[in-house]
């Protein structure tokens, strides 16, 4: 499939249907037909502002060439010009625009060498307190644990004290440490150290919070799956993602910065000489075709065996999914289908070790290729994320990191599990696009997540977990966030790629006819159990377990009149409420005495799927019946 007409709209074509290639304008051009410079045009108040506020930084940049005078040349002081008015007035000197000082200094040139001078320490204290807090608060939030404790009780410890008086203790600790000589010529560093480890509390705080919820996007998640080193998801994708509300903090701190340089020069050093620095102070209608099955492997791609996973809290632990088995041959397509809590996701997180703190693998075990992986350590994991499972989160636009073109993002993942060049990678990112449907890929390759749509950004979070061809991909609701007729094109995307390049799916999603649609198996999933697994076919046509038989009776058939669709009463039970024997058993029409004390394990149905229900160990010629069943 290549895309609706709007989306093929968007990349525009040429005669005959060819694809335009346009040029991609530079930086300034891009940024002189921003929106931003557009608003700052249109506001004669800021633009004034800069005005004003490049002069000053002009002025003091230049102090060396366009100052009248030389603030620092005793040779030029007389002292017989102290006290000169300004030049406007009537005993004023031309030579001496805004006057003169106590010592004959030129007020104008002390006032541009002296702003050069409170820049610099302003901006270099600023940096490093940027520096230190930032680095701090983006480990902090992305690591948690003790660090974080640590961190953060150290800022607050820091931020019941004054900065001002911080930074006076810390000046005055420097120079009684250091020698007599060298208190002179360290004093501008001194300045920058005090004013820097006062100020990188509140740094440290913002980005903290900023990169706790930044950690939680998808495309964080997706960084992980693809094998990027923590420290570069930190600090490349994280980071920049935060350094919205760390900028404005940082300007203000400046200007404070400096008020606080002017202090301590004034204040905490004994005898300073006077200088410049202080003169200024959806689903679809048929099944799937069933591909011809191969022999049966020796041994299953992924094979998941009695998976539980824990949350533990102040009242006890709370069991999410519960001794969970399945296993997906390779090339093969395993739906998971069942309602919202019933483990769907997790069970998914859990194969590529992305379960959220305090959730916890608390038994059974997960193979890849015969190889135990989730008791791996971070290191080996990260080596098989991305090169050998990949994943298709749920919503296209959190997937991807809105600070990088899509361009960059796929040559990322290319060069972190191949040997590629800056080029060949490239190269092998504009295939991917074009193999996906992207119209006219070698220019919107450049272009960043926000100008595609919804479903062309889904197109690329799919070549981003086939790029370095994967042997699995964890497909988590690929097409929730799409509407009806670009999730068929995205699920026949899905279908098509993954059957030419042999990877196997687990397709977690809430419909049945996507799994329909797409799937050669389906595992049914009920309050964190798997209730029933089967061939597609069998599962939709022959529902066995009760639960099974209530889902495919509420969805509405082109073959049967339905006055109205069957409802399967309740709810499902929350985690901390689930009930003894079978989980189901509260809600379930058949449910007899043994279903609410002994829990059913998966059982033979007499037909082609397994389903945990006592009604088969009791009658296994009966079935709960194919009443309500399309």
């Amino acid at each position: 499939p290549s895309g609706g007409g709007a989306e093929m709209a968007a990349s525009g074509s040429g005669d005959g249907g060819a694809p335009v290639t346009a040029s991609r304008p530079g930086r300034m051009a891009r940024f002189f037909g921003s929106d931003l410079f557009y608003s700052f045009r249109r506001s004669p108040l800021v633009v004034v502002a800069a005005l004003i506020t490049v002069t000053y930084f002009l002025g003091a940049g230049l102090a060396q060439w366009v100052a009248p005078h030389d603030p620092f040349d005793p040779g030029t002081l007389n002292l017989m010009d102290a006290f000169t008015p300004p030049a406007w007035t009537e005993d004023g000197q031309a030579t001496f625009a805004l006057g003169t000082d106590d010592q004959g200094r030129d007020l104008l040139s002390a006032i541009m060498y002296g702003t050069r001078i409170s820049l610099v320490v302003g901006f270099a204290a600023i940096l490093f307190a940027v520096v230190l807090g930032v680095g701090l608060g983006v480990i902090a939030g992305y690591v948690g644990g003790f660090f974080e404790t640590m961190v953060m009780r150290a800022a607050d410890v820091q931020l019941t004290i004054p900065g001002i008086l911080v930074a006076l203790m810390v000046n005055g600790a420097a120079r009684a440490a250091l020698p007599s000589y060298a208190v002179d010529e360290l004093a501008i560093y001194v300045l920058i150290f005090a004013i820097g480890i006062s100020d990188w509390p509140q740094f440290a705080r913002v980005t903290r919070g900023a990169t706790m919820v930044e950690k939680n996007r998808e495309y964080v998640a997706a960084a992980q799956v693809i094998g990027v080193h923590p420290m570069v998801i930190m600090f490349r994708h994280v980071l920049p993602n935060v350094m919205g509300p760390v900028l404005v903090l940082a300007t203000i701190g400046l200007a404070l910065a400096i008020i606080a340089e002017a202090t301590l020069v004034d204040h905490a050093v004994p005898g300073a000489r006077p200088g410049p620095a202080r003169a200024v102070g959806q689903p679809a209608g048929r099944l799937a075709a069933r591909r011809p099955q191969p022999e049966a492997p020796l041994m299953a791609l992924l094979d998941v065996s009695h998976l539980r996973i824990e949350f533990p809290t102040r009242r006890g632990l709370l069991t999410a999914v519960d001794d969970v088995s399945f296993s997906i041959d390779e090339g093969e397509v395993l739906g998971v289908v069942g309602e919202s809590g019933a483990g769907k996701s997790l069970t998914g997180m859990s194969i590529i070790g992305l379960l959220e703190p305090p959730g916890r693998i608390a038994g059974g075990e997960i193979r890849f290729e015969g190889r135990r992986i989730d008791n791996l350590p971070y290191e080996e994991l990260r080596r098989i994320r991305g090169k050998q499972i990949g994943a298709i989160f749920q919503d296209p636009l959190t997937s991807l990191n809105p600070l990088y073109s899509i361009g960059e993002q796929l040559i990322e993942t290319i060069q972190t599990h191949t040997d590629l060049s800056n080029a060949a990678a490239r190269k092998r990112a504009i295939e991917m696009l074009g193999e996906v449907g992207i119209p006219s890929p070698q220019s919107r390759i450049d272009n960043y997540p926000h100008q595609f749509s919804g479903g062309m950004r889904q197109r690329v979070v799919i070549a981003l977990a086939l790029c370095v061809n994967p042997r699995l991909v964890i497909a988590d609701e690929p097409t929730t966030a799409l509407d009806v007729s670009i999730q068929a094109q995205i699920i026949a995307l899905l279908k098509r790629l993954c059957r030419d390049h042999g990877t196997a799916v687990m397709l977690v999603t809430h419909d049945m006819g996507v799994i329909a649609e797409t799937a050669d198996r389906v595992a049914v999933m009920y309050a964190g159990r798997v209730a029933e697994i089967g061939p597609v076919r069998d599962v939709i046509k022959a529902p066995k377990h009760p639960y099974t038989v209530g889902l495919m009776a509420s969805i509405p058939t082109l073959t049967h009149d339905v006055e109205r669709l069957a409802q399967i009463e309740g709810s499902m039970p929350r985690l901390n409420a689930i009930p003894p024997g079978c989980a189901f058993n509260p809600r379930c029409p058949h449910a007899f005495d043994r279903c609410r004390v002994e829990r059913p394990d998966l059982m033979a149905t007499g037909g082609a799927s397994v389903a945990s229900c006592w009604l088969y160990d009791r009658q296994p010629a009966s079935a709960p019946g194919a009443t309500g069943a399309p």
